[in-house]
């Protein structure tokens, strides 16, 4: 952990589960963070180096980024979030080998398809300050946005609808039992009827699972925590997708009031089954378009990835985080 010196507030952590195969004596990449002083109001930035970039530093010392026994870099600019949605802003620091210019930037729209390009001038004596980035008007519909900067691997990326993808159980003990959690964290309540979920080789509209099925909840849920007869997610609620055949569920009531119980509206399964490694996205239809929402995987953007869910571990997307990266998530068994 990472404290201030002057307040003893923690600036940043790392959790070590040996479990999760990080030990010395396992086979998988080591888990290593180091950190790097910004110079400026006490403020601190964990590394993203990447082997073999062009821009190093000779030693540890400064404004470091690498793990011990590597080469220390980092790319052309570190960045941290100042505020979560639109209008959007960062704290910038330029690398010291980062001669004095523009830095190019594009945030883009899959679904509608659209890309903004604009530029940040940099200058090194004033390597750390704040970027303000307004939306560029064309971005009308509540769409996902991604925001990329050159020559470097960040992302970022901006949920202007406020549905999030919460966590996912690609890999239960029972097949039938796998589902999708989707959170409110907009200000407006959202009808999920007007959503789908795709995976690699599929998609699903929504219906609640009394519409499905007939019946009010899946075996082992309680309906004084659930109900499958509702589709608004109110502000602060979350919302279950399972599978239509599933049977004794371990569900936790999760967010403010009872959490709604849907299913695929066809088919046997969510999508063609959950994959263990396998992205998903959610869109919804506003008067007639197709609008990307949010990803588990960010598999259409500059910076996709995937995380390995074993048996029965449920994905969970961290307080606060957005999913731009596997770090944002944690797997928890329920």
């Amino acid at each position: 952990m990472l404290l201030d010196q002057f307040s003893g507030n923690a600036l940043d952590e790392i959790l070590y589960d040996p479990g999760r195969g990080n030990g010395i004596s396992s086979s998988s990449p080591k888990l290593r963070r180091s950190y790097s002083y910004t110079g400026f109001l006490n403020i601190w930035k964990n590394s993203r180096g990447n082997k073999g970039h062009i821009f190093t530093l000779p030693s540890c010392s400064v404004e470091t980024n690498q793990s011990p026994g590597e080469d220390n870099d980092f790319e052309p600019g570190l960045f941290t979030d100042h505020g979560f949605n639109f209008p959007l802003a960062y704290n910038i620091l330029s690398s010291v080998f980062q001669p004095d210019g523009n830095l190019g930037a594009t945030q883009y729209s899959i679904s509608p398809p659209f890309a903004f390009h604009f530029s940040i001038g940099l200058s090194l004596s004033d390597r750390f300050r704040l970027i303000f980035l307004s939306p560029d008007p064309v971005f009308t519909a509540n769409s996902l946005v991604y925001q990329s900067i050159e020559n470097s691997s960040d992302l970022k990326l901006f949920n202007r609808d406020g549905i999030f993808i919460q966590a996912i159980s690609p890999n239960p003990s029972n097949s039938q039992n796998e589902w999708v959690m989707l959170c409110n964290r907009g200000n407006d309540p959202q009808d999920l009827s007007q959503y789908e979920l795709e995976d690699s080789s599929s998609t699903d509209i929504f219906a609640t699972y009394k519409e499905r099925k007939g019946n009010d909840l899946p075996i082992g849920l309680e309906p004084v925590f659930f109900s499958g007869d509702i589709s608004v997610l109110n502000p602060g609620q979350c919302a279950f997708i399972v599978d239509p055949d599933s049977d004794q569920l371990h569900l936790r009531q999760t967010g403010s009031g009872i959490s709604p119980v849907l299913t695929v509206k066809n088919g046997s399964t969510i999508g063609n089954g959950l994959g263990t490694e396998e992205s998903i996205d959610l869109f919804k239809y506003v008067n007639g378009e197709r609008i990307h929402i949010h990803s588990y995987g960010n598999r259409y953007s500059h910076s996709p990835f995937s995380i390995n869910a074993g048996k029965n571990e449920i994905i969970f997307l961290k307080p606060g985080k957005r999913g731009e990266e596997p770090a944002d998530y944690e797997s928890l068994l329920w």
